[in-house]
């Protein structure tokens, strides 16, 4: 073997790579033979044989350029790195802004632009459920239906207005632990039903609801589902439409706003007798477009494949069953009574969503078509189910998984294959490369010493403290950006993580420089991903977890792009150990020399594993990521936690989008550090200079003005009016400061923090609301006409004959005579008491109770166990008419409605229809609480002081942008909800704070 010079081994230093040799085949490379037989104690020679063979002899410039372009250099690497990840967020970008064509579906446009136009009427007027204006939009969907079935020719449609009460016990929407909470409601769904085929089979359910908040146009939330839903019903009237084999119901329903109402009621129909399956249509946001994230499993979540484009992610269904998304829509009744089905929702803007914004102007007719042709799609697909389908395999009743591709595909599967994938990753992927790592070792493929280990593990951990911290930074300086412009604190912490791993990675590299260092970043990384695969499984497990398919995903690709470096070392040490010997026996042979180093040149196998890992990976990462950040973003605005929320996901988010890259970092050309670190500059820039809050992303505060009538007010005449706006901490007294009526009148603003959430409430007596009408301007403005509470009678012992005092006018509204029976009291109940409610023009009350020892929502069992709701005026249907409903009304007895729940009657709401109504009369029955204790022992003496029940009656209104009729005189009905919307800032939307804007509230007791 021929012998180097001496100047030529002094070219290289025994610990540094020559940049002519492709660093991905350093394992075999003369150079790192060099230094690690060196650390062994073996003969130089040979090592200095090796060093100086690829200079005995020039290379071909073929050889060069296909090394130069092919070899794992800085360039092309830098080059491919900076190309990928720009067209995944450009397309990404490109994907979730862009809608789609209103045409793409192949439907005739004239459903669309029928569907238009009933969003147009839908939208016209805030029409919440304690409105004049949703019985409009009621009558108007009801006229609708009833055109659509006269019009067609297909004797199988047919509708139904759905009037009835309802009183029912259920757990409180957003807070399950709270329970006992009782709701007397006054449906008004309305109904539509196209007969299948095959009345055997179960049917499909289509819901919508049509009421909006007070402050909203709901032309989103849910007027475009309404829309949708009509239009449908349209298609399958068409005489080109074709019978369904299964039946479809659709829900029309009211009230979803406050207690999801609509849908509860809609058990007590018949035709819910026959549905098992179900698509809610929602919106969530404010236009853009609809997305699927919630499906009850996979036997239904898989006909979501047939929507033209489908746009869906399980992440947000994790995200629901985790707290994390606070929302709730219809889809929560439905499942809960034992239905199957998909949830579908526009889902941002979210700052925009339950404020006037959500109207006409800004959606589109893009967006409308987006929700119908996807619905119409799958309503297809479900309605033509054959018996069976949703049954088919046993996985088809597991949770499901689901994400689109581009807005084009649909991958779906079940919950439990993914659950299977991870445990062969678990214990299959590490099996197989653990295997291959310790053959390789054995056969010596491999010279690598202690020193080329941990480099990767140190990285990644310094990396992530240094991003997190910066992310700290963010928040404690100008925690709102993110409302604004959440991408910018993505992209700075994204920078962060790439320029910490490079400059800690490159720096190891040229220090301690060690064979195939991407490799070995590849498989200190992919510990990691295994421990979080455990992990993950254990949700999977617990939680049904749907939301950590990413896990998975990115720990696939380390595993398959390890598995294909060690397979390649194997490979390059096998044809190595040939030409060794072909060397030995041909000394002066100089052509199996240039083979060696050609075929080392010539090895690509870095470029299978970035495009195997980079491009799936990012997009998978970044694409979801997006998703939250759009859907959670606005958290920011609900307080600390919320915000914490966001800049976790964010955070997360950059660490995994950089984590993918990790092991071919340390090639990165320095004009790509020179570009990180533009951006970390541009981006720091955005992060932190701007003010967070523009008239684009708003801070949304919550409005409610309320009248309590056993309070003065500051002038010591009348009910103290109070105004009180619910913000993150500091907005509200910057808004309400600025106001014209608090300056001129040098109104005090006083603020008190809301629970620990940096969140709190801040008040002042505002002008006077007049939602009531009346001829006498003195009656209008006598709050106490608004919300009359009497007693009809003390509060009595269940076995006792009735007792009351009450004034005729009351007996003359229930239209009996109350009597009283002046017998002893008995101390041990159970006792009753009976109240009547009158209040004007007004849909909905709530009655909350308190003792000495209970109050509503303190987390212990109420007294109260029996509610009556008397009916002494018979239920109609508001405005509505009754030219458009087939049959007669479902009438009702007068028979009054009782509920007994012997947990305990934490609050009652209840709502009437009828706005002649004057008012509600309910009858309460308790058990004193020392009783139910068991404190028998307690002496007589002390007994009526424990008996009494106190009852907070409150009573809303919900009207706003109109007037009212006060002697002749027009007068708006809220004018501090005015105020604050015409001066306010424009970087706030306002939104109401509880089922109404305007809120009345009185206290009586009940005592035996």
């Amino acid at each position: 073997m021929s012998q180097p010079a001496p100047e030529e081994v002094s070219l290289l230093r025994p610990n540094q790579v020559d940049e002519t040799f492709d660093e991905d085949n350093v394992s075999d490379t003369s150079s790192f033979r060099h230094s690690n037989d060196i650390e062994q104690g073996q003969s130089n020679a040979y090592a200095s044989d090796a060093i100086s063979t690829p200079s005995t002899q020039p290379q071909s410039p073929v050889i060069l350029l296909l090394k130069s372009a092919l070899g794992f250099n800085k360039a092309p690497f830098s080059l491919l790195f900076v190309i990928t990840y720009a067209a995944i967020v450009l397309v990404s970008y490109l994907v979730q802004t862009q809608e789609p064509s209103i045409d793409i579906s192949g439907y005739p446009l004239k459903f669309i632009s029928d569907a238009w136009i009933d969003l147009q009427q839908i939208s016209r007027d805030f029409h919440s459920y304690s409105s004049h204006a949703n019985d409009r939009v009621h009558d108007y969907i009801l006229q609708q239906i009833s055109d659509i079935t006269i019009g067609s020719d297909k004797d199988y449609i047919e509708y139904d207005d759905d009037v009835r009460r309802v009183l029912f016990q259920d757990k409180d929407v957003f807070t399950p632990s709270i329970i006992g909470r009782v709701n007397y409601y006054e449906s008004n769904n309305v109904l539509a039903k196209v007969v299948g085929s095959d009345p055997s089979l179960d049917a499909v359910l289509l819901s919508a609801h049509y009421d909006s908040v007070p402050t909203a146009y709901g032309t989103t939330d849910d007027g475009a589902g309404i829309a949708s839903m009509l239009s449908i019903l349209r298609y399958y009237a068409d005489e080109s439409t074709p019978q369904p084999l299964r039946s479809i119901v659709f829900n029309f329903n009211n009230n979803e706003e406050f207690g999801l109402l609509g849908a509860e009621s809609f058990f007590y129909h018949p035709w819910s007798n026959n549905v098992s399956v179900f698509l809610n249509l929602e919106g969530t946001g404010a236009g853009g477009r609809a997305i699927l994230f919630r499906a009850s499993d996979y036997g239904v979540a898989k006909h979501f494949k047939a929507a033209s484009t489908p746009h869906a992610n399980s992440i947000f269904q994790q995200g629901f069953s985790d707290g994390i998304v606070r929302s709730e829509t219809d889809y929560k009744v439905y499942t809960k009574k034992g239905l199957r089905g998909l949830d579908v929702a526009f889902y941002k803007p979210r700052n925009l969503y339950h404020t006037r914004r959500d109207s006409i102007r800004g959606s589109s007719k893009a967006a409308l078509s987006h929700m119908f042709t996807n619905a119409l799609d799958v309503t297809q697909s479900l309605a033509n189910a054959k018996r069976g389908d949703f049954d088919a395999v046993p996985d088809d009743k597991k949770p499901a998984v689901f994400f689109d591709i581009f807005g084009t595909h649909l991958i779906v599967f079940p919950l439990s294959l993914l659950f299977k994938f991870n445990v062969i990753g678990i214990v299959g992927g590490a099996l197989i490369v653990s295997l291959l790592f310790f053959t390789v070792l054995k056969t010596k493929s491999w010279n690598i010493g202690l020193r080329g280990w941990l480099r990767g593990i140190i990285s990644l951990a310094l990396s992530t403290v240094v991003t997190f911290t910066v992310a700290y930074w963010v928040q404690d300086y100008n925690e709102l950006i993110v409302v604004s412009s959440f991408l910018a604190p993505f992209f700075l912490l994204l920078s962060v993580f790439l320029l910490t791993n490079y400059l800690v990675l490159s720096i190891s590299f040229y220090l301690k420089p060690v064979s195939d260092q991407k490799l070995v970043v590849f498989l200190e990384s992919a510990v990691l991903l295994w421990s979080l695969l455990i992990v993950s499984t254990v949700h999977i497990a617990k939680r049904k977890a749907t939301g950590e398919f990413l896990i998975t995903i990115v720990y696939y690709l380390y595993t398959f792009a390890i598995i294909l470096g060690l397979l390649g070392i194997l490979a390059v040490k096998s044809e190595d150990s040939v030409d060794d010997e072909h060397t030995i026996n041909s000394h002066t042979s100089t052509t199996s020399k240039l083979k060696h180093v050609a075929r080392r040149s010539l090895s690509f196998d870095w470029s299978i594993q970035f495009f195997l890992v980079i491009p799936i990976g990012f997009y998978i990462v970044y694409n979801s990521g997006l998703l939250i950040f759009e859907a959670l973003h606005h958290n920011a605005l609900e307080g600390a936690s919320g915000a914490s929320t966001v800049y976790t996901v964010v955070t997360f988010a950059s660490i995994a989008s950089g984590f993918l890259v990790l092991p071919f970092i340390h090639r990165f050309h320095a004009l790509v550090g020179v570009i990180l670190l533009i951006m970390l500059v541009v981006t720091s820039v955005l992060s932190f200079v701007p003010f967070p809050l523009s008239h684009q992303a708003p801070m949304k505060i919550r409005f409610l003005q309320s009248i309590d009538l056993d309070k003065a007010g500051s002038n010591g005449k009348g009910p103290h009016s109070e105004v009180s706006v619910l913000a993150r901490t500091g907005y509200g007294y910057q808004v309400l400061s600025d106001l014209p009526s608090v300056k001129t009148r040098s109104l005090p603003i006083t603020c008190k923090p809301y629970g620990h959430d940096d969140s709190e409430v801040c008040s002042y007596e505002g002008p006077r609301p007049w939602v009531i009408s009346d001829k006498s301007k003195d009656a209008a403005a006598d709050y106490s006409t608004w919300l009359n509470v009497t007693v009809l009678n003390k509060g009595e012992t269940a076995n006792k004959h009735k007792r009351s005092l009450t004034q005729k006018r009351v007996q003359k509204v229930i239209g009996k005579q109350i009597n009283y029976d002046d017998d002893d009291d008995d101390n041990f109940g159970p006792f009753k008491g009976e109240i009547f409610i009158e209040a004007k023009e007004n849909r909905v009350c709530t009655i909350s109770f308190n003792t000495t020892t209970f109050s509503s929502n303190d987390g212990t069992a109420s007294p109260v166990r029996i509610v009556t709701v008397y009916h002494d005026d018979p239920i109609n249907r508001g405005n509505s008419s009754n030219e458009y409903f087939l049959g007669s009304p479902h009438v009702q007895t007068d028979e009054p409605d009782v509920l007994k729940w012997y947990k305990g009657i934490n609050d009652v709401t209840i709502h009437k229809l009828n706005w002649t109504q004057p008012g509600y009369h309910l009858e309460f029955q308790w058990i004193p609480r020392w009783y139910e204790a068991g404190h028998r022992e307690m002496s007589l003496e002390s007994l009526p002081n424990k008996r009494s029940l106190g009852l907070q009656i409150t009573c809303q209104w919900a009207e706003y942008d109109g007037e009212s009729i006060v002697a002749g005189e027009l007068k708006r009905k809220v004018p501090a909800l005015d105020e604050v919307l015409e001066y306010g800032p424009p970087w706030v939307s306002w939104t109401n704070w509880g089922r109404g804007l305007v809120e009345v509230k009185k206290y009586v007791e009940l005592t035996p």
